[in-house]
């Protein structure tokens, strides 16, 4: 079976201090330190919901008097609203947001909170992983987490109680961004006009070689360390169907280019995009959990357009309208591309991207026929 590669310097914690698997437990990371009181971080969990599922429903439940009363409760509410509540002592906080039009369809979602106890800020923000909504909420003068909380917390035992729909949680000490900034592993191989580069090794004002669009600047490139889970858990694409001499690491989101007589038959065209999630399995395509954290990179243009990392067309960054709304561009890994007013609107992806039951007749057939798709 597969396993995660180290991809150069795609490892490292980069803030994050710990993880929580629903069935597997949780700690600690390997060398992190949980601090005594953490006055800023980010607590980032994914839940998963039945669809037209209603009623109040808990998801993170931490009460408890040692020292003095302390609670911390993340939870639907029965009105279809997302909410923190942080209680100590005497002080209270809360956070909100209304989210019962997209809730109650079901499926998969990813909440961030983000807390900055000395600016008297926090940020909720809860993303349908199905269907791609994402909305925010600002919060006023949160709470410093107690450590022993916090440790209670990542174990899921003792003061800490988690519902059954939260299937993990992650807590680090940076601001961590939500949206667009992270596709493939550092180390990937990207066509420049000077040859094949790491990623990493890119920065802003290069240029790469586009499969669509010949060379082409970059506007910004970095990267974004993030959980190995659920549906942040890394993908293996195969070498020989995809990379030409090695596998591509890429995060499920990450579209790749498709293309082949089935994919003519099928779609009546000679190149789609498929989201890499569609593409698993199980053999040349591997999706793989791990208790841990990797870093991402990510590349953006001024339109959006076909990298090239080792003979595979793999899409550049997509920001969509994302520039018009820029109290959410602020709090994404674009933010500075942003502020500088250079974040560029995409109107539409480079190629035709497959919707969910597309990418499954694709792979069905690929799977039937042994037709070789990979582009």
């Amino acid at each position: 079976m597969a396993t995660v590669q180290d991809h150069g310097s795609a490892t490292g914690h980069r803030g994050w201090l710990g993880l929580y698997q629903r069935g597997v437990g949780g700690r600690p990371l390997p060398g992190a330190a949980l601090p005594q009181l953490m006055a800023r971080g980010t607590l980032l969990a994914e839940f998963v919901l039945e669809r037209g599922q209603h009623g109040a429903l808990p998801l993170v439940h931490l009460a408890t008097h040692a020292g003095w009363p302390r609670l911390l409760s993340l939870a639907l509410t029965g009105d279809g609203r997302l909410m923190v509540r942080q209680r100590q002592g005497e002080a209270h906080a809360a956070v909100s947001l209304g989210a019962a039009d997209f809730l109650g369809g079901g499926g998969r979602f990813r909440l961030t909170y983000r807390w900055n106890a000395p600016a008297r800020h926090s940020l909720l923000t809860l993303e349908s992983l199905d269907g791609g909504a994402i909305r925010q909420a600002v919060g006023t003068n949160p709470l410093p987490m107690p450590g022993a909380d916090l440790s209670a917390l990542l174990a899921g035992k003792g003061a800490a109680v988690h519902g059954d729909a939260l299937r993990w949680l992650a807590l680090s000490e940076a601001m961590v961004p939500v949206g667009p900034g992270a596709a493939f592993a550092p180390s990937t191989l990207i066509n420049t006009p000077t040859g094949p580069r790491p990623a990493m090794q890119i920065s802003a004002g290069d240029l790469v070689q586009t499969a669509d669009a010949g060379a082409q600047e970059v506007l910004w490139s970095g990267r974004v360390a993030l959980p190995a889970l659920g549906s942040l858990a890394p993908i293996r694409l195969g070498a020989g169907r995809f990379g030409r001499t090695h596998d591509l690491w890429v995060l499920p989101h990450t579209r790749i280019a498709m293309a082949g007589s089935t994919v003519e038959y099928l779609f009546g065209t000679d190149c789609v995009l498929v989201e890499a999630r569609h593409l698993v399995d199980g053999t040349s395509v591997n999706q793989i959990e791990r208790a841990s954290t990797l870093a991402w990179h990510g590349i953006l243009l001024r339109g959006h357009h076909l990298l090239v990392a080792d003979g595979q067309r793999i899409e550049s960054l997509y920001t969509g309208a994302l520039a018009s709304s820029p109290t959410l561009a602020a709090t994404t890994a674009l933010a500075d591309v942003a502020a500088m007013g250079q974040l560029p609107t995409h109107h539409r992806p480079a190629l035709r991207e497959l919707r969910p039951f597309e990418a499954a007749s694709l792979a069905a057939a690929h799977a039937r026929f042994h037709a070789p798709v990979a582009a």
